[in-house]
């Protein structure tokens, strides 16, 4: 069956039933208000034009993967207390979202989280009650206004953290001299990026480590053992 988009002005309903939503290119600023997505798996809407998934917070106790990539009109997150499987979420490219909900800290089964060249996203709070504790790859590379990192302390089994051209970056949350766990730490062309203190002192694990254009570096750490 072939439907012509061009002709819609607005979707008014989705099946409740819906246990994976596959639709590159979405054309509306939001998924329809009566929508339940109780028994939804997998959302994969890159290339969308949404604004917000949806006003407040929906239920999605089966969800575990979420990839709104390339949304470049996206201005807000979902809520995530409602999400506990969740495992992937990808904002790739979503040049207009400015924070991440902090109830992002709530996903206890988070694996991958990527926002990568989220450039207007300019803070990245995990919330006061954080719980990544199976966070393995964040990826933060170019995010071009993001002036400070999360508090990493959660995220204890991080194994993958890229924060390149992050140019506004001028520390980086201590806690991340904690994460034991962490292999491959990439801050190039952290323009701004002034020093990193003791924040290597815990870091066993580490395999690659990326300082190349951090121009501004002057306070190196002395604490980093690489493999």
């Amino acid at each position: 069956m072939l439907i012509n988009m061009n002709n819609w002005r607005n979707l008014d309903f989705l099946s409740n039933n819906l246990q994976y939503l596959l639709w590159q290119g979405y054309p509306f600023t939001s998924l329809p208000s009566n929508f339940e997505p109780y028994y939804l798996v997998e959302l994969n809407m890159p290339d969308s034009s949404l604004q917000r998934l949806w006003e407040g917070c929906k239920e999605l106790p089966n969800l575990k993967s979420m990839d709104l990539s390339n949304s470049k009109y996206l201005i807000e997150t979902p809520k995530f207390f409602s999400t506990p499987k969740l495992e992937r979420l990808d904002f790739t490219g979503c040049t207009n979202l400015i924070q991440i909900h902090p109830s992002i800290g709530h996903l206890i089964k988070l694996v991958f989280l990527c926002l990568q060249n989220c450039s207007s996203l300019v803070d990245l709070d995990f919330g006061s009650i954080s719980r990544l504790c199976s966070l393995r790859v964040l990826r933060l590379s170019g995010c071009t206004k993001l002036e400070k990192t999360p508090d990493f302390t959660s995220a204890s089994n991080l194994e993958y953290l890229d924060m390149d051209e992050c140019t506004t970056l001028f520390k980086v949350h201590e806690s991340i001299g904690d994460l034991t766990q962490l292999k491959f730490l990439s801050l190039r062309n952290c323009t701004n990026l002034v020093g990193m203190r003791n924040a290597f002192k815990m870091m066993t694990s580490l395999v690659t480590l990326d300082f190349c254009g951090c121009l501004s570096l002057t306070v190196l750490p002395l604490h980093c053992k690489l493999k």
